[in-house]
């Protein structure tokens, strides 16, 4: 049974007998925990989620012991509509906790979340700096954060912060990591290239790994969509005699651009007299 036993059979003689289940086997009854051990700011959020594996149970329970407390706390979590998962939400942690899940006859690791004292962002100013084929000046906005501009558009972000920050990152939703220069006055300084949408938040590296500082920014970037053109005089048809030279205007919308005015172009243009 422990060699050749199907499913749970052999799964389970294994454990009886054997004491460790078969190599490279996954268990059959198991609580994922999500996201295990973590590191966030003092007064931050976060979320547990379990995931239930081979099993299901409409009991499922989280127990937190915080760092001043001698005793274990029990909450219930919370299911998940349409899935095997629960959730639980810890609201402004204020110190670090110990934590572990129980679901039916099953318990998980005991897990840790450390609270960390980390700096705070006051501000981000953003100035955009547009592709040379726009010929549009530098623009900044004071009180930014969102990111909407042209593709190809370099975001040059200045981050400030309640207090002296170590190792800044911009981290973007594909894990892509801009690390922040500067420091003068709190204030810290990176480029962001606005080539898709997403977003991107602002981090502290904490024994290699990334510690959220601030909410998640919003990234728009914007095609370089044609303008819209229209003949503006002429308005209709015009018949000229062979020696007349007849004004023409172009119009043309730059819709693609967030500061843009619309374009007016004038020219001279004389009939052929060849018909």
């Amino acid at each position: 049974m422990i060699l050749a036993g199907p499913g749970y059979l052999g799964h389970g003689a294994a454990l009886l007998w054997a004491a460790t289940p078969r190599d490279g086997t996954a268990p059959y009854y198991d609580i994922q925990v999500t996201p295990g051990d973590a590191s966030v700011r003092r007064n931050a959020d976060q979320i547990v989620t379990a995931q239930l594996i081979g099993l299901q149970s409409d009991n499922v329970r989280l127990y937190a012991r915080y760092q001043s407390a001698s005793k274990w706390d029990q909450v219930p979590m919370h299911p998940q509509a349409g899935s095997s998962a629960y959730d639980l939400f810890f609201a402004g942690l204020p110190e670090s906790v110990e934590y572990y899940v129980e679901a039916g006859p099953l318990t998980s690791k005991h897990f840790n979340i450390r609270v960390l004292d980390l700096p705070g962002v006051k501000n981000v100013r953003v100035t955009y700096r547009y592709p040379e084929w726009t010929h549009l000046q530098n623009v900044v906005e004071e009180r930014g954060g969102d990111l909407r501009a042209v593709e190809g558009t370099q975001a040059a972000l200045e981050i400030e912060t309640d207090r002296p920050l170590r190792d800044g990152l911009l981290v973007l939703d594909d894990d892509q990591q801009i690390r922040l220069s500067g420091g003068e006055g709190n204030i810290y300084k990176g480029t962001l290239p606005i080539a898709k949408d997403g977003v991107y938040h602002v981090a502290a590296l904490d024994q290699g790994q990334p510690i959220r500082l601030s909410n998640d920014f919003f990234i728009e970037a914007r095609k370089a969509d044609p303008p819209n053109v229209i003949i503006a005089r002429p308005e209709h048809d015009y018949r000229a005699s062979p020696i007349e030279e007849v004004t023409v205007a172009v119009k043309a919308d730059e819709r693609v651009w967030p500061h843009g005015d619309d374009a007016t172009l004038h020219g001279q243009w004389r009939p052929r007299t060849d018909g």
